[in-house]
């Protein structure tokens, strides 16, 4: 089944419109610069002869002047100051850091020379600018409806004939507003029946195998977004996918409050939708995913007998079944965590757990493109979390990573979402966490075609099928 998002890492919107060897005039033109905390990269209303795409951390993209309101938050991957190429004029929005970053800069006259010269690079990155610019506007779009309160353009004949969703969509609501009626003790199992039931039937109606044509899915998802999201935004869990602090889906925090399963927001109703949106089929899997990877790690240990085994984790932090797995068996394991997020690797340096763990910063740029600088080898096992964040062409750069990473006769293992995910639309359209869902033809694919040149030897899923490990041999 091919993925239901062509591009899930929305950040690589633009480099997955160009060729390699495009992509390597780019690092070579440009210039890495380091950004500290709160540094003005784009002023509002100047002119800039640079474009941006950013390696590591957040930036902060605002309108109205000083006194403006943050629109959007940027991370790893993505492309600043798109418009003012395109359009030649003043810059629409003020670009900050949030945090030290690294960008690397693109200065206008080399890329215009360029595009004199290329024509199929001149195309490329033309069709890449206009994508990225199409998602910004998409989602200013959506921040503004809902600030102001103001119904989506719609479909009108597209919403008679999804009319039932509609109404599943207030019955859902009706239910969320009278939980919060309920006791302080309520449990909030009937919230959560309804929840998994809503998103099942969301799927069924709008997701990746409906007949509908997209714009219709996203007219119908973006009303069910504007009725549900502020419920939503009161759960800890949600509001942290939906908000994107890192600047990424699915950040660390996030992962490790999947993990934890420990309902939080605002009282009352925060803590009981975070619970029904915890309990979710696709939240479950992701648990149970975790401890099967804990298994399974666990037993390559037990199996080297005495020989110290020597583990990376690649942008899995909060990576708990290693630091778990390094803390218990310290005599035993060697593991190392490489991580793109400053945040995460300062997170991982105060949660070790009594784990001994080697701590590497690499932009995940370079995990997708397979570019290392971080100089770990020799590896008998590595796993990744990330494979559903990427497209399959980045997927296999992420694949080619982890070859790297591998002795000969290592194994990687790669977690991810199968297309069974009832939750997927959900996810998507209410949250804007869009995930590559594969099956095992596919995902035996990306191995065939990556630098492991053949299927992986296993795949392994947790009781629902919903997520599955799949593990390769480095020959």
């Amino acid at each position: 089944m091919v993925p239901n998002d062509p591009n899930p890492q929305a950040g690589f919107a633009l480099l997955s419109e160009l060729a390699d060897s495009e992509i390597a005039w780019l690092r070579e033109t440009g210039e890495r610069r380091y950004c500290e905390r709160g540094a003005l990269l784009v002023q509002e209303g100047t002119r800039i002869d640079t474009l941006y795409l950013v390696l590591s951390g957040v930036l902060s993209i605002s309108i109205g002047g000083a006194a403006g309101r943050e629109i959007a938050k940027l991370g790893p991957g993505q492309i600043v100051g798109e418009m003012s190429f395109l359009e030649d004029r003043p810059a629409s929005a003020t670009v900050r850091a949030l945090e030290g970053s690294e960008v690397l800069a693109l200065p206008r006259p080399a890329v215009e020379e360029k595009l004199r010269q290329d024509a199929a690079f001149s195309a490329h990155l033309y069709r890449g600018l206009a994508v990225v610019a199409s998602r910004r506007l998409r989602d200013v779009v959506g921040k503004l409806e809902r600030w102001l309160e103001a119904e989506p353009v719609a479909d009108e004949a597209a919403l008679a004939r999804w009319s039932e969703i509609a109404r599943q969509t207030q019955q859902l609501k009706a239910r969320i507003l009278a939980a919060g009626k309920l006791p302080a003790e309520t449990d909030g199992a009937e919230l959560a029946a309804s929840l998994r039931a809503f998103a099942a039937a969301m799927d069924r109606a709008i997701g990746p195998d409906s007949s509908e044509t997209i714009d219709a899915r996203e007219e119908l998802g973006a009303r069910i977004q504007r009725e549900l999201l502020p419920s939503f935004l009161k759960a800890s869990t949600p509001a942290q996918l939906y908000e994107k602090p890192r600047g990424y889906p699915a950040d660390f925090r996030a992962m490790e409050m999947i993990y934890a399963n420990k309902p939080e927001g605002k009282a009352p109703l925060g803590p009981l939708i975070d619970g029904a949106f915890l309990a979710l089929p696709s939240m479950t899997a992701l648990r149970s995913g975790r401890k099967l990877l804990q298994s399974e790690l666990s037993r390559a240990a037990d199996e080297a007998k005495g020989t110290p085994v020597r583990f990376t984790s690649v942008g899995s932090a909060p990576a708990g079944e290693l630091r778990g797995l390094a803390a218990a068996r310290a005599a035993d394991v060697e593991a190392t965590l490489v991580e793109f997020d400053d945040e995460a690797l300062a997170w991982m340096r105060t949660h070790r757990g009594g784990a001994r763990l080697r701590l590497e910063q690499e932009s995940l740029v370079n995990l997708a493109l397979a570019q290392r600088r971080v100089d770990v080898e020799g590896q008998d096992f590595a796993h990744t979390m990330l494979i559903s964040s990427f497209s399959d062409r980045f997927a296999i750069g992420l694949l080619n990573y982890l070859h790297g990473l591998l002795r000969p006769g290592g194994w990687a293992w790669v977690g991810g979402l199968h297309p069974s995910n009832p939750d997927k639309t959900f996810l998507a359209h209410i949250l804007g966490w869009s995930i590559a869902h594969r099956d095992e033809d596919a995902i035996k694919s990306l191995f065939e075609r990556s630098a492991f040149g053949h299927a992986c030897e296993k795949i392994v899923t947790e009781e629902q099928g919903i997520f599955y490990l799949a593990a390769c041999q480095k020959t």
